[in-house]
């Protein structure tokens, strides 16, 4: 995915071109459909759901309510909603997760309200055309630690939040690269996704993100908030074992510590030169 830099205030602006993801559209393939804004939440994070319903289901049932449960991998229920059609088949809900919302996985199940009368005349295809799931995964951020120059020159501690449902290790930070990586691990076949919240104090400017070498597609990564403070990147992957890399263009300092100390040797020789020239002698 290839990121966009506009300016503010002086300060470089990082944004990719999603902060959600692509709407799917019923069809006839897909009467129903159902997604989330973002595949990973934090406790206490807002949900947003949205879908739609062809224009063939519509006038085969004549529905114009959609009936939306949400349940944790437990089984119990989160939220249940009715939401309207709107004129082009499109519904939205949202909903909070609690501060202490129970983590893993979540299953969003959507369906078409039908008229009972009507229901048991419709075949057994087009009845299990009327619902539709999704999954998204809530999840609590860890804090890693990893060391960088300050402008000052002085090394200090960055913090990287990382939320994910997969195993995380090995963060670290290359200073001179300009690049945040990590590992990520997870059974083989299933979807991986991370969260990751890097200061910009650290790496700022162009941003591009990759999964072992590669770069990510543009619909595998969005950015789910972007601050003056930090960029959190949304990252989708299949699970096994993987490196994933965040590069900028800019890194903390602005000019580096070496640079600085070479800045000074060089002002010291200027100075001590200069006192040579005013002396006629060696101090």
């Amino acid at each position: 995915a290839n990121a966009s830099a506009t300016t503010s205030a002086g300060q470089a602006h990082t944004s990719y071109h999603h902060s959600s993801y692509s709407h799917t559209t019923a069809d006839s393939k897909n009467s129903l459909t159902v997604q989330t804004d973002h595949h990973l939440y934090k406790p206490g994070e807002q949900v947003q759901i949205d879908g739609s319903a062809s224009s063939q289901i519509i006038s085969s049932t004549g529905a114009r309510l959609v009936t939306i449960q949400v349940t944790d991998n437990n089984g119990n229920n989160v939220t249940s909603q009715t939401a309207q059609l709107g004129s082009n088949g499109s519904y939205s809900a949202s909903f909070t997760l609690p501060p202490d919302a129970k983590q893993g996985d979540y299953t969003i199940q959507s369906k078409l309200e039908v008229k009972a009368d009507l229901l048991g005349t419709l075949s057994a295809d087009l009845q299990a055309q009327l619902q539709s799931s999704a999954k998204f995964v809530v999840i609590s951020p860890n804090t890693f630690s990893v060391k960088a120059h300050s402008a000052s020159g002085a090394e200090q501690d960055f913090n990287i939040d990382i939320a994910s449902n997969s195993t995380v290790s090995n963060v670290s930070f290359n200073e001179s690269d300009k690049q945040v990586s990590f590992e990520v691990e997870g059974q083989s076949g299933t979807h991986g996704v991370a969260q990751v919240t890097v200061p910009k104090a650290m790496i700022s400017g162009d941003m591009a993100v990759a999964i072992d070498g590669s770069a990510v597609a543009d619909n595998d990564v969005i950015v789910t908030s972007d601050t003056n403070a930090a960029t959190t990147f949304e990252i989708n992957y299949h699970h096994s074992t993987h490196t994933i890399t965040i590069t900028g263009t800019n890194a903390a300092p602005e000019f580096p510590w070496p640079a600085l100390m070479m800045a000074g040797a060089l002002g010291a020789i200027v100075i001590a030169a200069a006192k040579i020239g005013r002396t006629g002698r060696k101090l």
